[in-house]
């Protein structure tokens, strides 16, 4: 079997949580709870840290992760809970989860989601030129 060295790449073997000046790695047969770890990883430090969740969690770990993360929402075997507006908490499998649906639609079409957000969805308000804001 692989260490954990073995699958993450160079410099992001160390998942690390910092509580004041002590330093704590991530064990076997732990419980981590973790709020928006995607927040200081850039796309492949996301993909390292599925990785390494993936193979702790077989090790017997167990996470609870607060995460808008399409990349994390992935983690094989991952029971997924989206909380809604009103605190109701649903199942869903990746797929559905709210997060990978918002950025599956906007890589299937950026310049309609670009356009939707700078000029609103339906945009009848007429420019300065007296043209419509609708294209």
């Amino acid at each position: 079997m692989r260490s954990a060295d073995d699958v993450l790449p160079p410099g992001s073997a160390d998942l690390v949580v910092r509580r004041g000046r002590r330093k704590h790695r991530f064990a076997p047969d732990g419980l981590s709870v973790l709020d928006e770890p995607e927040a200081a990883l850039s796309p492949q430090g996301a993909m390292a840290a599925l990785a390494r969740v993936h193979l702790l969690a077989r090790q017997g770990s167990q996470f609870v992760v607060a995460t808008h993360s399409p990349i994390l929402l992935a983690v094989p075997g991952a029971r997924i809970l989206e909380v809604g507006d009103d605190g109701t908490r649903r199942p869903v499998d990746v797929d559905g989860a709210m997060p990978v649906a918002l950025i599956r639609s906007f890589l299937a079409d950026p310049a309609r989601c670009v356009a939707e957000l700078v000029e609103g969805p339906d945009d009848d308000r007429a420019t300065p030129d007296g043209r419509s804001g609708r294209r």
